[in-house]
């Protein structure tokens, strides 16, 4: 037994050794942190005025007239989207070098539209916004969607 379980022990040190190389960190990544609510009835207290299921599109009109990814925010109106230069990780876009910087720097193409009419999940009971990577603008953000009269 004490055989066992020092072979079981040494087994999970080399596991444990060899999951600590450089190859599993996290590429570096810059994204945008957003929580959607509605802007006419919000408060606090209320859970009922976070939107949730609004699409968030990523766009570059230097490359496409369409989406490059669309997604939607979850139950809790929350969404994150990520840019790298590297591939290999699930839901992160992957950009050019240059591209990265851009969007580092706060002077980038790319664009994100909350409530895209290209995207699903579109509803048109709420408006359509725009956010930027601009050096001005914040990377983690509440923005409230202003309702459309009928």
């Amino acid at each position: 037994m004490k055989k066992i379980f020092a072979i079981l022990l040494c087994v999970f040190a080399l596991f444990a050794v060899s999951s600590c190389s450089d190859d599993d960190l996290p590429p570096d990544s810059v994204g945008i942190y957003v929580r959607t609510f509605n802007k006419e009835k919000f408060s606090v207290e209320n859970v009922d005025d976070i939107l949730s299921n609004i699409n968030v599109a990523v766009r570059n009109d230097s490359i496409s007239t369409k989406p490059i990814v669309v997604r939607n925010v979850g139950k809790w109106g929350e969404i994150n989207i990520f840019f790298t230069t590297e591939a290999g990780y699930r839901d992160w876009i992957q950009i050019a070098e240059s591209d990265f910087q851009d969007v580092l720097k706060g002077d980038s193409p790319y664009y994100i539209v909350l409530n895209d009419v290209e995207g699903d999940c579109y509803d048109s009971r709420y408006e359509t916004k725009k956010l930027h990577f601009a050096k001005s603008e914040r990377r983690v953000c509440d923005i409230y969607m202003k309702r459309i009269e009928d």
